[in-house]
């Protein structure tokens, strides 16, 4: 395994690493760029379109407009402000084998925020799909797998396969072998 530049950034109580995700953070934001900005420029124009049904329902009375509006709004600014506080973040998984964490770092490859999630042996690990309907064909389904750490069946934290296989897998494997080593 290749010798991960971001070590600083990892707390010591997480162990070794066994998995991250090997990428350059110039090249990766430099390939990421036209996509979140088409993506801030769909979000304003819902913004821009939402202010428009107020106005609209403003000057003609018009119900339906502002039910529009008020269902638009919040959605289409929420997705404005992750778009555009996302141009500059990029986000590394790591696994380690006490836990698991995913540093977001800036252009200038400086640490942004951080999440870890800790192992502990009173946990559990569920691997669990989702059915998605898409109405793009005849009523076609697919499956999201996803994992999910409970404690007393309580939902403690969980993230979807499709962002990483990788990841997911040595994930599994980390906490696996974090529960037998623990036991």
């Amino acid at each position: 395994m290749k010798n991960f530049k971001y070590k600083k950034y990892l707390p010591h109580d997480l162990g070794k690493i066994i998995y991250f995700d090997d990428i350059n953070a110039k090249t990766k934001l430099k390939d990421r760029f036209a996509l979140n900005i088409l993506f801030s420029i769909f979000s304003f124009i819902a913004v821009c379109l939402s202010f428009f049904l107020f106005y609209y329902a403003y000057e003609d009375n018009s119900l339906g407009s502002l039910y529009l509006a008020l269902l638009l709004t919040p959605l289409s600014i929420y997705y404005l402000y992750i778009f555009v506080s996302n141009i500059f973040i990029l986000k590394i998984n790591v696994v380690c084998d006490k836990g698991i964490i995913t540093l977001y770092l800036d252009k200038k490859e400086k640490l942004k925020k951080k999440k870890e999630f800790y192992f502990k042996k009173e946990y559990e690990l569920h691997i669990k799909q989702r059915k998605n309907l898409h109405l793009a064909g005849r009523y076609k389904y697919t499956y999201d797998t996803y994992l999910e750490f409970s404690k007393n069946d309580k939902k403690l934290f969980q993230f979807f396969e499709m962002n990483n296989k990788r990841f997911f897998d040595e994930t599994i494997k980390a906490f696996n072998v974090y529960k037998i080593t623990r036991n």
